[in-house]
């Protein structure tokens, strides 16, 4: 296939690849076939931090993806060649050093010759701050004709693939928990880069604006008082953690103004997807205030006991701490018509004192972060 024919079918990839109707996987098979033995891969690297993990490849074993994940991707003498490049030119491996000082590396010698790699061409799409998005392809083929070949092709390619990029970081989510899913007793807090909020639900936003425990700094931050939280948050959107499957972290946060702490899940955020790949990576996090009075189960507690909706509902009032007087006024009853409905419900539910009829109500407590699990 001649130059011209596969710029232009690549080109027309990427923008398949956008609509869903090819995959990412596939644009970089194809693509990887412009250099002999070629081996691509698009991924993030962060130069100060020294991490960085190839996340969507083609031709590269499994192991050298983790060895790069774990270890060669600290010391990957192309990359601050690469973190202070041009945006958008592409270039060869020699651009960025000197083919003999690249043999005399760590890296060259245990890492790119056991899978005969001898050269490669590269192009920076994005770069924040230290933070850049990478396409290279690789080969065991030093022919300066191809490499110059290839080179055209990776530039040609890099307008199709910054459109595709900023289109995917325009979407404010790409997979995992949605905000649609979070029930409005509970906060839901979308981060991204440098912990900004990227998305908040209304119960969020009114922890957030109260600061206690939580809060937002003057540069549009994420803080907490909890310095373990915002390490984990940091951690979780570290370009190493980008193909690693984490737990589910929760931290209970002190406040100064509620005797209750705040419990703070950070729920899975599965950037594994090559869509999530593109947008970057975000933390999740779903907040529990626990000075919120419990929920329960009425429908199976009602069942349960064979009460009416009516009698669930006064029993929930008590057990958020109602009186007589607050259940009659929300059930728009008087007082003596609410105690003959607490003595049926004594009577169904086998008690004959409120705190009795209250413990065994707590039975069918539900705690609505493990419903979204």
């Amino acid at each position: 296939m001649d130059f011209q024919t596969t710029k232009d079918e690549l080109i027309h990839l990427v923008y398949d690849c956008v609509l869903g109707n090819h995959s990412w996987q596939f644009f970089l098979d194809q693509l990887s076939k412009c250099l002999n033995d070629g081996k691509a891969t698009l991924f993030f690297h962060d130069e100060r931090a020294g991490s960085g993990a190839f996340t969507i490849t083609s031709g590269i074993e499994e192991k050298y993806l983790q060895q790069y994940s774990e270890y060669y991707s600290a010391v990957n003498p192309w990359m601050p060649g690469a973190a202070t490049r041009q945006l958008g030119l592409a270039v060869s491996a020699d651009y960025m050093l000197a083919k003999d000082a690249l043999r005399k590396t760590e890296y060259y010698a245990d890492f790119l010759q056991p899978q005969e790699i001898r050269s490669a061409i590269g192009v920076t799409i994005w770069r924040e701050e230290s933070r850049n998005l990478l396409l290279s392809v690789t080969t065991g083929d030093e022919n300066e004709s191809q490499i110059a070949e290839g080179m055209l092709i990776l530039q040609a390619l890099v307008p199709h693939l910054a459109k595709a990029f900023s289109l995917y970081r325009k979407k404010k989510q790409h997979g995992g928990l949605q905000l649609s899913q979070v029930p409005s007793e509970l906060g839901f807090i979308s981060i991204h880069e440098n912990r900004t909020v990227k998305q908040m639900n209304h119960f969020a936003k009114k922890l957030l604006t109260l600061g206690d425990g939580i809060w937002i700094d003057a540069m549009g931050k994420f803080c907490s008082s909890e310095a373990s939280l915002v390490e984990c948050i940091v951690h979780q959107m570290s370009p190493r953690q980008i193909k690693q499957h984490q737990t589910n972290p929760m931290f209970v946060v002190r406040r100064r103004l509620n005797q209750f702490p705040l419990r703070i899940h950070i729920a899975p955020s599965p950037i594994t997807s090559e869509l999530g790949f593109f947008a970057g990576p975000e933390c999740k996090m779903v907040i529990e205030d626990l000075s919120a009075p419990p929920l329960l189960d009425l429908n199976t507690m009602r069942k349960f006991y064979s009460l009416t909706e009516a009698e669930a509902r006064i029993v929930r009032d008590f057990v958020h701490g109602g009186t007589v007087a607050d259940v009659a006024r929300r059930a728009h009853i008087t007082q003596n018509t609410a105690r003959v409905h607490l003595k049926n419900i004594y009577a169904k539910m086998g008690v004959s004192r409120q705190a009795s009829m209250v413990q065994l109500a707590r039975a069918f407590e539900v705690n609505p972060y493990t419903q979204l699990l």
